[in-house]
């Protein structure tokens, strides 16, 4: 990835995620954490985007995450068509919900759950520009979601790729390789 980065052709913005305070937070309520984790989600488009475009005058930008910024990158993609172009979503647990206990939220925020219903064009044609990979080990304890991530996704004409690798693949060895085929 090197080359590509001090050639130009690829610029890196790591954002931490406050999942500690979202999804992780069993301390809180359900509907606390999915209101931190939309905050955090605001914070992305009102604050985040608008610096990568001020910063860049090429509109192609790419979401990509390992693990639960896989996680991120696919809710992103999926709840904001049009905002990226691109998303590699690498290791991902995508059935939300589990983390969210019942909020009246939970719904709105997992993939898995409102993609299959989602009828309308105005969020459907800008998603089906949008190229999706999902990579994952085959021994991933989340690769069937990965795989229904990427049904659902080409159901809806989503150019959604799914990639399995041998293994368990959820480690930074396995992304680094992952993050040059697909990145």
């Amino acid at each position: 990835m090197a080359p590509r980065i001090d050639g130009g052709w690829l610029q890196l913005w790591c954002v931490d995620s406050v999942d500690a305070e979202s999804f992780y937070a069993k301390d809180r309520s359900p509907d606390q954490r999915a209101a931190r984790h939309l905050a955090y989600e605001r914070y992305l488009l009102d604050e985040v985007v608008p610096a990568i475009r001020a910063e860049n005058d090429v509109p192609f930008l790419i979401a990509a995450g390992t693990s639960f910024g896989a996680t991120h990158a696919a809710m992103l993609v999926t709840r904001h068509p049009g905002v990226a172009r691109k998303a590699v979503c690498l290791s991902g647990a995508y059935a939300v919900s589990r983390w969210l206990d019942g909020s009246a939220d939970a719904y709105f925020l997992d993939p898995l759950a409102f993609l299959p219903g989602l009828t309308e064009e105005r969020y459907l044609a800008p998603l089906r520009e949008t190229e999706i990979v999902i990579a994952t080990g085959e021994l991933d304890p989340n690769v069937e979601e990965s795989k229904r991530l990427a049904a659902v996704l080409q159901e809806k004409g989503v150019p959604a790729d799914l990639h399995l690798w041998q293994g368990w693949a959820h480690d930074w060895p396995f992304w680094k390789e992952m993050v040059d085929v697909f990145l």
